[in-house]
């Protein structure tokens, strides 16, 4: 009996282990995709659902802005700051999750949501996106690797990703607006080579 015990032990250790090293090399495969510019944002949500949950998660609700988030972990900071937008002062709300040092598959998030209600045309929609991808590539000394047209739930949006100032830092950026609310979500990874030798 010990015997069998001690064999399904090992048969389970090895499925376990099997099992971890096809989704690395599932990961693996769609940085690669993705680092070779065949990546395409299925590529990149494929990514972000693949995110490890062990760090347990943190959801927020917000009944103003009628949406709910949940991150993939606990730490996440909120604040916010005032900022002058086209001369008017608004508030940003911040909620973010410093991941460096620790054993995770992304560096951190971000989510950013600021109330617009001025602005409602397609034209003004879009010189938003446009200002914010400027601004973040221009902050962040920033290569843009693509940009993509989006929507979710009506509600248009950019994709972006990038490189952070000649780094192996990627970013991925997905910015909405709907109903007079902008939000802005931002996923960092630190971008590891592939080598292979025979």
């Amino acid at each position: 009996m010990k015997k069998y015990t001690i064999i399904i032990l090992v048969l389970l250790t090895v499925t376990i282990s099997c099992s971890e090293q096809k989704k690395k090399s599932d990961i693996s495969k769609i940085l690669e995709k993705i680092e070779n510019g065949n990546g395409y944002e299925s590529d990149i949500n494929d990514l972000l659902e693949s995110m490890s949950d062990e760090e347990g998660s943190y959801e927020v609700s917000f009944p103003k802005a009628k949406f709910k988030i949940k991150f993939p972990v606990t730490n996440v900071k909120e604040s916010s700051i005032r900022q002058l937008i086209d001369n008017e002062e608004v508030e940003i709300f911040h909620y973010t999750a410093n991941m460096q040092g620790k054993d995770h598959i992304n560096l951190g998030y971000q989510l950013d949501y600021v109330f617009l209600p001025e602005v409602k045309l397609k034209e003004e929609i879009d010189d938003l996106f446009n200002e914010q991808r400027d601004y973040i590539l221009s902050a962040t000394n920033s290569e843009l690797e693509f940009e993509n047209i989006i929507e979710k739930n009506d509600a248009p949006g950019r994709h972006l990703y990038l490189t952070i100032d000649e780094s192996e830092i990627k970013t991925n950026h997905k910015m909405y607006f709907k109903n007079g609310i902008f939000y802005k979500c931002d996923v960092e990874k630190k971008w590891k080579p592939f080598y292979c030798s025979h």
